[in-house]
């Protein structure tokens, strides 16, 4: 969080809550202006993970398929990933919180810590092994089930909180979901203004409104000459 808040001007982040994306940004704001940054930079990136349905009983449908289609073997190993490796989850049973003994020290972690807070929180808080073994299918980030309507809602309300300057969707790629997402999702969004109508021309900078990044003669030669 201290190199993005000193440096960067995009940061990407995994929250999975609005109540934690709020303390991200004002930790990370605070840091930057420690800094002398201006007070919109850094940007904040989040990914948002949908299950988009027409109807609130199609996206229930669509929710139970996604979690009946879930592999549990995999599942265990993926959960232990996320809370950083080198746990064995296989004779767990599934519909039983996990043991507090089995939960890493995030103090000592050398990986993916944010990740790894975010699932031992989830842990603390009494999820069984199955419902862990879901969250991790989402690997820690931003995940709503809902209508277009009510996936506008949610982007919006980060927007408003001042906590989400930029959103990365993911679904893109399954035709089922895609259509849902670029037709009701996207013109949702554009009609509220939080979306421009198109991409201009001049790359992801332009388009997040950066200045262009400028290049000195001598960094240049200097780069030539390590080189």
């Amino acid at each position: 969080m201290t190199l993005g808040a000193r440096l960067a001007e995009v940061v990407y982040t995994s929250q999975p809550t609005l109540l934690d994306a709020v303390a991200f940004a004002t930790e990370l704001r605070r840091q930057a202006a420690g800094f002398g940054r201006g007070r919109n930079l850094p940007l904040i990136m989040n990914s948002l993970h949908s299950v988009i349905g027409e109807s609130e009983a199609d996206v229930a449908r669509r929710v139970k398929e996604k979690h009946e289609r879930i592999d549990y073997r995999r599942g265990r190993l993926q959960l232990a990933d996320m809370l950083g490796g080198g746990i064995d989850l296989s004779d767990l049973p599934l519909d039983c919180p996990l043991p507090e003994s089995l939960l890493p020290d995030t103090g000592t972690a050398q990986r993916r810590r944010g990740r790894i807070e975010i699932f031992r929180r989830y842990a603390l808080q009494g999820l069984s092994l199955r419902e862990l073994i879901v969250q991790a299918g989402e690997t820690g980030h931003w995940s709503v089930a809902g209508t277009p309507e009510q996936i506008a809602d949610a982007a919006e309300e980060r927007f408003r909180a001042g906590v989400l300057d930029v959103v990365s969707l993911h679904g893109l790629g399954n035709p089922d979901q895609e259509d849902l997402l670029l037709n009701g999702v996207l013109p949702k969004l554009r009609r509220r203004g939080l979306l421009d109508e198109d991409y201009v021309d001049g790359g992801f900078r332009v388009n997040l409104g950066l200045p262009p990044v400028v290049r000195h003669v001598e960094d240049d030669a200097r780069r030539t000459a390590s080189a």
